[in-house]
């Protein structure tokens, strides 16, 4: 599927005619399943030398995300703390307090 499923998504949002998409997904399948396939064609005694560059370079970009929110979270000195992916400070917002409030 690839880019073609957001296509899908963002023609619905943005309320695209059904003929105007329809015309636009198969003018793009017309034009990219042929590439795909002639590029695996002559890229198939290559794969796994270019899967192997990909997981190392998959591997320098996690460690340069990682670098990045630390560097980040040590700057900012709000507390960052990295959680399911998602980064969450741990700060309260103004206005908060930690107590319940008597009353």
């Amino acid at each position: 599927m690839g880019l073609r499923a957001a296509a899908f998504l963002t023609a619905g949002s943005a309320s695209v005619p059904f003929w105007k998409f329809v015309v636009a997904d198969v003018g793009a399948a017309l034009f990219g399943v042929p590439l795909a396939f002639g590029l695996a064609y002559f890229f198939t005694d290559q794969i796994k030398a270019i899967m192997a560059d990909v997981h190392r370079a998959e591997r320098w970009l996690g460690l340069a995300g990682l670098l990045a929110l630390a560097a980040r979270s040590s700057a900012s000195g709000d507390g960052i703390v990295a959680s399911g992916g998602s980064a969450w400070p741990r700060t309260r917002p103004r206005g908060i307090s930690s107590t319940p409030s008597s009353g």
